[in-house]
């Protein structure tokens, strides 16, 4: 069944920045049970962003697309593996990396574990266009999620996104906790929650957020 995701993340206050920044996230979902190249089944998610940076500018940030393939189902999991690709339509240019990027994707999912939900995603974005412009961008992200759900629809969890610059060698590694609670009204779920986020670890020198990319969220 094909699902429309409709999120909105607002962020009020960083370490380096007190101005208001949001991010709404329009996210379709379209499973495949197979494919017509590789005959597994499937997860193709095209995810489109209207955002707002911390100088106030608001407009449409870059599309991305990622596509994974399960190769593997077992009883205590599953593991795909696919591709990102990042395409450059924000505007205003400040909402713009400017460039395509692409990269290779896994995922490692854990199932059997009661009111635990567990999986990692592992996503990567080179820079393949306007490297002469913008400069060369090679960027791994690195999502653990572990979540815990109550019997009351409330729950809570952690799901970071930790980033590798292979380049100049610098890692960011944030923390976040989720407070949230998930509720049926006629048709449509709704998932309600809260997330404050602490920088555990930055390299010197390492950027802190692209506004206008990272999808590596939720299944």
């Amino acid at each position: 069944m094909w699902q429309v995701q409709l999120e909105e993340n607002a962020i009020f206050k960083q370490e380096t920045n007190e101005n208001f920044m949001q991010k709404f996230r329009m996210r379709l979902v379209i499973p495949l049970k197979e494919g017509w190249l590789i005959k597994v089944p499937q997860l193709i998610r095209v995810i489109g962003y209207l955002n707002t940076d911390a100088n106030g500018v608001t407009g449409l940030g870059d599309l991305a697309i990622n596509q994974f393939f399960i190769l593997s189902k077992k009883k205590w999991g599953s593991f795909g593996a696919g591709w990102d690709l990042n395409i450059p339509t924000g505007t205003p240019k400040e909402l713009s990396s400017g460039q395509f990027s692409i990269g290779p994707s896994a995922t490692l999912s854990f199932s059997n574990l009661g009111k635990w939900q567990v999986y990692f995603v592992w996503q990567n974005y080179f820079s393949i266009s306007k490297n002469e412009v913008y400069g060369k961008h090679q960027t791994s992200i690195i999502q653990p999620n572990l979540f815990y759900t109550f019997s009351n629809g409330t729950y809570i969890g952690t799901e970071p996104l930790w980033t590798y610059d292979y380049l100049n060698s610098t890692w960011t590694l944030p923390l976040n906790l989720r407070f949230g609670y998930v509720f049926q009204a006629k048709k449509h779920q709704y998932n309600l929650y809260v997330e404050p986020e602490w920088m555990m670890y930055r390299s010197e020198g390492a950027i802190t957020c692209l506004l206008y990319t990272s999808d590596a969220a939720d299944e």
